[in-house]
């Protein structure tokens, strides 16, 4: 068995889980907050100034109930994907993670379909 705690002197497994854990949990988190810096710049370059405040206050609103369902929606999906013996794939223990796979490929592909005006203000 390959142990990656050979390789540095002086650090026991639990030590290099949590360090891997909180890693990616920070490479998470500042990614997740680039990405809503950049769709709120967006959503600000799309339409005139006058009508910002109420485009803003609809992308909020959309983002806090988006991130309120995500949690129950998936882990219901997840939960009755394990919950099933023998079930084929997709629908045994990887759906919600096929479901994830096909919602971020989407949104890929939203992403690089955006108009190249959507990187400039609009401006009256």
């Amino acid at each position: 068995m390959l142990t990656v705690s050979r390789y540095v002197p002086g650090a026991d497994a639990a030590t290099l889980t949590w360090f891997a854990l909180i890693s990616t949990t920070a490479a998470s988190r500042i990614t997740n907050a680039i990405c809503f810096v950049a769709s709120a710049i967006f959503i600000n370059n799309s339409v005139e100034a006058s009508q910002r405040g109420a485009l803003n206050g609809l992308g909020m609103t959309v983002a806090s109930g988006v991130r309120a369902l995500t949690p129950i929606t998936f882990g219901a999906i997840y939960s009755w994907s394990i919950s099933g013996v023998g079930r084929l794939w997709p629908f045994d223990k990887s759906l919600a993670f096929v479901c994830f796979a096909i919602i971020m490929t989407h949104a890929a592909h939203i992403s690089t379909s955006l108009p190249k005006s959507i990187s400039r203000q609009i401006t009256d």
